[in-house]
């Protein structure tokens, strides 16, 4: 299990065209995810996802903000995570 806390601000100027997100994922596999369409997490989120058995050996994490345009406008993605536990 992976819990986390995380705050996200994901916005876009224009709602076609651009995308901003916020992944998980664990050695390539997505475990987690928030985008601009889903309802803004301006106040701190508690998250608790299961995560893939890899048995007793390392894992890859990986949190990743993207944020990108097909006009000439600039959306934003900015991502806080605090409090990250792994079981």
């Amino acid at each position: 299990m992976l819990r986390y806390r995380r705050r996200l601000r994901l916005s876009v100027a224009v709602p076609f065209g651009d995308e901003a997100s916020f992944r998980v994922t664990v050695d390539g596999e997505v475990v987690d995810a928030a985008s601009h369409s889903d309802p803004a997490e301006d106040e701190w989120t508690t998250r608790s996802v299961p995560i893939p058995d890899r048995g007793a050996r390392w894992a890859e994490l990986e949190l990743t903000v993207t944020a990108s345009s097909s006009m000439n406008v600039i959306p934003t993605g900015e991502a806080w995570v605090d409090d990250l536990r792994i079981a």
